[in-house]
């Protein structure tokens, strides 16, 4: 028995309240649901597809759905690969942030040039970090802490911090 509100059993895939389509092959209310779907989270043209063929419709009525959301406006894959890099890149480097943007179904062309904008962002020297040597602060910091200082996408180094030796 499914709760008044619940998101249904686990392998529901229709959402919330959902129900499936009275036409599978209608491309009209499949854009309606692509509409739906794009105005409450951002979708890559293969993760709308699927989305539209997990909700029922035919794979036809996705896919003239999804062209119509690209001519409208409402899906543009470039733009989406451009802010899941804005999004990801504080915490995550370029090949994991590539690696999730082709599993989405980006092209490789778009992966490189949404990454673009990340590789060329500044990373703070070592010697400017708290703790290093000659920059005017204790060398007395607690023993066993470790700064980590790379630029994405480059070989990490660990660099003790007190001066000590390099890991």
């Amino acid at each position: 028995m499914t709760r008044v509100g619940s998101r249904g059993t686990a392998g529901s895939r229709l959402g919330r309240g959902a129900k499936p389509p009275a036409n599978p092959a209608d491309g009209e209310a499949a854009y309606a649901a692509a509409v739906r779907i794009l105005a409450r989270q951002p979708q890559s043209r293969v993760g709308l597809e699927a989305r539209l063929g997990r909700a029922g419709y035919t794979e036809e009525a996705a896919r003239a759905a999804a062209d119509r959301a690209v001519e409208h406006g409402y899906l543009d894959d470039q733009e989406y690969a451009r802010s899941l890099v804005r999004r990801r890149s504080a915490g995550r480097g370029q090949a994991l942030i590539a690696r999730e943007l082709r599993a989405k179904g980006i092209d490789d062309i778009t992966v490189t040039d949404a990454l673009d904008q990340v590789s060329d962002r500044r990373v703070t020297p070592a010697h400017w970090l708290p703790g290093a040597a000659g920059n005017g602060r204790s060398q007395a910091e607690p023993e066993g802490v470790f700064q980590w200082n790379y630029p994405q996408g480059a070989p990490r180094t660990v660099r003790r911090v007190g001066g000590g030796p390099a890991v």
